[in-house]
């Protein structure tokens, strides 16, 4: 993104560029997920 962008422009940018969050599908992780600590094939089995 351009450093020079401005609240309005940042700001209608997000508006139209944003996917509601019924258009996705939700799964639950456990909290491993969450640590950028963590790494391995694990963490995408299914909890």
């Amino acid at each position: 993104m351009r450093q020079e962008v401005g609240d309005k422009e940042a700001s209608e940018i997000a508006a139209s560029g944003c996917v509601p969050a019924n258009q996705f599908t939700w799964h639950p992780v456990s909290c491993a997920v969450g640590n950028v600590k963590n790494q391995g094939a694990e963490l995408i089995q299914p909890v």
